[in-house]
């Protein structure tokens, strides 16, 4: 459980890479995945919900797999797609 953090349940960026697997990610203060500035998880089976802001959010050359995530009950958007995004 990744819940009440200050900023992004989960900040993947500068090249980071890493696998997100059947989390239940609630109640921090802006998204609960963001892939920024390169950063690319893969991230499937999780449980985005709770936020400020949004589930996910994927922005300036961020990239990754997304699959079968549940994304609800977010103030604002369930994802976010903005900027330079890579994708393939």
């Amino acid at each position: 459980m990744l819940r009440d953090g200050g900023d992004a349940g989960v900040l993947v960026h500068e090249e980071g890479r890493g696998c997100l697997v059947g989390n239940n990610v609630h109640s921090n203060a802006t998204y609960g995945v963001a892939a920024l500035n390169g950063g690319c998880p893969a991230a499937s089976r999780n449980w985005l919900h709770g936020r400020r802001q949004g589930g996910l959010l994927v922005d300036d050359a961020g990239a990754g797999e997304y699959f079968r995530n549940e994304v609800e009950g977010n103030a604002k958007s369930g994802v976010t797609l903005r900027g330079a995004i890579r994708l393939s």
